[in-house]
């Protein structure tokens, strides 16, 4: 299974579902809708649960004209879609 990697001031805020998106650079770009990552703390490599990517909007121009992509997620507790 694919990791994504979160910095943990924003654990509660993907935990509580308030934090449905993130923009990743494309050295990221490789996730795809219907793909389920687990996403773990940057600074220490916790756990912090499972997301299922639900939409990726490509093509967004970003600092020094890198392409960035969003992605589009949904919460997931061991496995367990809600």
């Amino acid at each position: 299974m694919d990791k994504i990697t979160f910095f943990t001031k924003l654990e509660r805020q993907i935990l509580s579902g308030k934090k449905t998106a993130t923009i990743r650079d494309g050295s990221e770009s490789h996730y795809l809708p219907g793909q389920v990552v687990e996403a773990f703390t940057l600074e220490d490599d916790r756990k912090i649960c499972k997301l299922e990517i639900i939409g990726i909007t490509s093509n967004l121009r970003g600092i020094h004209n890198a392409w960035h992509f969003c992605f589009y997620f949904k919460f997931s507790v061991y496995g367990t879609m809600f």
